[in-house]
């Protein structure tokens, strides 16, 4: 049983009721106690452990990403990053658990010229009325954009074209798009409640508690102010990052053990 990310802090918080009397009642009738679980990252293995017990079997094998590799696929030109500008985007399902309402609020600190793009399947509409009316209340200096849904074989083109990626998620057993926006070199912003807390020492983006909003507009305004030779070195370090974790031995080996 692969939970990605449903046991994280984030997603309990979301119908909290319904999900604590579920557990209760499979905990009670014992439904999961023979059950192997894959947890994607040693995050993720903790969250389990704190739900259903230190007797619970879990295996930490990370997901496989996209198979195509950095450089692999079509080639996107981006255009070179101008300083006091950004493209920025998130590509996500649009839903509480990842944090877009948070996310447009803290543009409103942000200066300089924003281009804000959000891709993503609207899976709740009260939450996406909530942000446009935040979208309305955004300063003239960030524009919004809403470009629909991608599918996932264009993923990667799509946020090849951006200078920075952004998702302050409430929890993520893997994180896809964060891995693919890192595969295209685009460097990243988001939540310290993913797998990819690493990538803040590789350069290649930065991982911030969701309890510091400031620090998070003050990580947008770092790239704001960025110029094209600052942002190209970030950009060769998520490519490197990507490149490193795929070239991993270890992530086949734990899913070989996983099933051994």
């Amino acid at each position: 049983m692969a939970p990605r990310g449903e046991f994280s802090e984030g997603a309990l918080s979301i119908k909290p009721l319904k999900k604590k009397i579920f557990i209760a009642l499979a905990k009670w009738f014992g439904i999961y106690s023979d059950m192997i679980w894959q947890a994607s990252s040693v995050q993720e293995e903790a969250e389990i452990v704190k739900v259903f017990g230190p007797k619970a079997m879990v295996i930490v094998a990370p997901d496989f990403p996209s198979s195509s590799k950095p450089g692999e696929g079509p080639v996107v030109k981006k255009l070179p990053k101008q300083c006091g500008s950004l493209r920025l985007v998130f590509l996500s399902r649009i839903c509480k658990m990842k944090n877009l309402k948070f996310a447009i609020s803290i543009l409103r600190n942000v200066k300089g010229e924003v281009q804000f793009d959000i891709y993503g399947p609207i899976e709740d509409e009260p939450y996406w009325e909530e942000c446009l009316t935040l979208i309305r209340e955004l300063p003239d200096n960030i524009k919004v954009n809403y470009l629909g849904a991608v599918t996932p074989a264009k993923v990667k083109t799509v946020l090849g074209c951006y200078d920075l990626f952004f998702l302050p998620t409430l929890g993520e057993g893997f994180g896809h798009a964060i891995f693919e926006a890192l595969q295209t070199g685009c460097p990243v912003v988001i939540s310290d409640r993913t797998p990819w807390g690493e990538v803040a020492r590789s350069g290649g983006g930065m991982v911030i508690s969701l309890d510091k909003p400031e620090d998070f507009a003050l990580s947008l305004q770092r790239y704001v102010n960025m110029d094209f030779e600052e942002h190209a070195r970030a950009s060769i370090c998520a490519l490197e990052f990507s490149s490193n974790y795929i070239n991993n031995s270890e992530l086949l080996n734990s899913h070989l053990s996983l099933f051994e």
